[in-house]
């Protein structure tokens, strides 16, 4: 019995964290992340764009953070900061709560029936993981900290 929604497709299993930023149900791969950090304090950095949240000392490492919410919505988020796997870089995104883990598949996103960003879409690869009626959009962390976009964060002058 086929139990998937419409618009979606069976891709591929693996374990990811469900969570979110912006008010947006996200996804990411497991293996991408290395932490979850609670409590860390964040160095303001002048003149860079407001998504761009500072730099945090993590177990003695220079982490550069960015506000996922705000990158992707406008929407700061306010909660814990997640530290992406070393193989893929330095970074650190804060994001509003953990929802939890899920080895559900991966579906491919119809794009007729999910209203994505241009970006978010592009750091997706058009992947969802359906859990509790909810589609988390999958962020590939390694797309989005190789970006022209995050790479970017001086403030643009008016």
């Amino acid at each position: 019995m086929n139990t998937m929604r419409p618009g979606l497709q069976t891709h591929s299993i693996t374990e990811h964290i469900l969570f979110i930023a912006g008010e947006q149900p996200l996804a990411a791969s497991a293996a991408s992340i290395h932490c979850i950090h609670e409590g860390l304090r964040i160095q303001a950095e002048p003149g860079t764009k407001k998504w761009f949240s500072g730099i945090a000392v993590a177990d003695g490492r220079l982490i550069p953070v960015t506000d996922l919410g705000s990158l992707l919505s406008n929407k700061p988020s306010i909660g814990r900061i997640i530290e992406v796997s070393r193989s893929i870089g330095i970074a650190g995104f804060r994001i509003d709560s953990i929802v939890g883990v899920s080895r559900n598949e991966q579906q491919v996103i119809n794009t007729e029936t999910k209203d994505n960003t241009d970006f978010l879409s592009g750091c997706s690869g058009g992947f969802a993981i359906s859990d509790n009626r909810v589609d988390y959009t999958v962020i590939d962390f390694a797309e989005l900290v190789h970006s022209a976009l995050f790479t970017d964060i001086a403030l643009t002058p008016a």
